[in-house]
This record gives structure tokens, C-alpha cells and sequence, in this order.
């Protein structure tokens, strides 16, 4: 196998991620919806402009990701067409800077949804407890995200590392 097909499981694996996040964002903008019309509760109501909030991030962020991994898809393909040596070593370079920040991400995350546990927990205001479920949502979904996309970075690392003692042995 190609180390180029290697590339393409991993932004196909980011890809399929990415649609997932995009239906998530997809059905908190319908509940949103459903709380606005249907709810007959302060906390319900309340809740309408937090969950929209989530959905319309998450359905504008997967979007642009998405088409930026398309694009960068084509690029990688034209310089490993140009260079492949020189690819794989810009791969290696490229996900070692990145692979650092899944700790700092997993740190901020598991913070940020305690933080708003306590706040949820201690602060009694209809509207502050609806943002901090929201953020709760956002922690949770970072570390989810980050659990597979972290397997998925080291996994092609590996492929990297494979392909760069091929390379040097040749």
C-alpha cells in the first residue's frame, strides 16, 4: 500500500468524525426548534438560545472543516505526487506538532466541565444553568472528539514511522 492511502484513511476517518459532529449540530438546532415551540417550562425556554448556539457552532465548524480537509486532501495528493520522501517527512513534522495538544485539550475540557458542573450545581439562575449545560455539551464533545482523533493521529504516526525506515533502509 501507498503511504498516500494511509493519508487518505486518516482524513477519511477526520472526515466521517466530522459528519458525525455535523448531524449532532444538525439535531440540537431541531431541538433548539422543539424547545422553542413546544416547551411550556422557564428551563425549557431557556435552554433554546444555548442549544441553538451549540448547533450553529457545530454545523458551521464541520463545515469549513470539512471542506478544508477536502481541499487538503488535494494538496496532499499533488505533493506526494510531486515528492513523496519529502511529504512523509512533512507529515512526520506536521502531526508531532499537533499530537502534543491532545493533553492541553483533554486539561482544558475535563476543566472546563467541572467548572460547569459547579456552576450548574451552585449558582441558581434559570439562564446560567442553561449556558453551563451548554458547555458541559461543548466539554463533552471535545474530549469524545479527541479520544478518537487522538487514536486515529497515532495510528498514522506509526504509518509514518514505518514508511520513513522503509525510505532509509532503501
Amino acid at each position: 500500500m501507498d503511504f498516500i492511502e494511509h493519508t487518505k484513511n486518516w482524513v477519511k476517518g477526520e472526515n466521517f468524525e466530522m459528519l458525525l459532529i455535523l448531524f449532532s449540530g444538525l439535531a440540537f438546532l431541531l431541538v433548539s426548534g422543539l424547545l422553542w415551540k413546544y416547551s411550556t417550562t422557564v428551563n425549557g425556554k431557556a435552554l433554546v438560545i444555548p442549544i441553538f448556539f451549540i448547533g450553529l457552532l457545530y454545523c458551521a465548524g464541520i463545515g469549513y472543516g470539512l471542506y478544508e480537509n477536502n481541499q487538503r486532501m488535494q494538496t496532499f495528493e499533488q505533493l506526494y505526487a510531486t515528492n513523496a520522501v519529502e511529504f512523509v517527512k512533512q507529515e512526520k513534522t506536521r502531526v508531532e506538532a499537533f499530537q502534543s495538544l491532545y493533553t492541553y485539550s483533554a486539561i482544558f475540557s475535563g476543566v472546563m466541565f467541572f467548572m460547569t458542573v459547579f456552576v450548574f450545581l451552585f449558582i441558581h439562575h434559570t439562564t446560567i444553568q442553561s449556558i453551563a449545560i451548554a458547555l458541559m455539551i461543548i466539554a463533552a464533545s471535545l474530549i469524545l472528539i479527541d479520544y478518537f482523533s487522538k487514536e486515529r493521529s497515532t495510528t498514522y504516526y506509526e504509518h509514518i514511522m514505518l514508511e520513513l525506515k522503509t525510505i532509509n533502509n532503501e
